[in-house]
């Protein structure tokens, strides 16, 4: 439960490029890190990804 609430935390008050790096730590999926860095993602963007939308980021969903 924690975790989901820092989570929602990142993704509610995130807006920077610092913040997606936070949130895929807190999720497990750091190995995305430099791929949403390059592409300019921020949380609040990844939140509203489809899952076709991820896969074309090379994001296995």
């Amino acid at each position: 439960m924690e975790a989901q609430h820092r989570t929602q935390l990142s993704l509610a008050h995130g807006r920077d490029g610092t913040a997606i790096v936070q949130l895929l730590h807190e999720v497990g999926l750091q190995q995305y890190t430099q791929l949403m860095v390059d592409e300019e993602m921020t949380p609040e963007l990844l939140q509203g990804m489809t899952n076709t939308e991820l896969q074309e980021l090379g994001v296995a969903t």
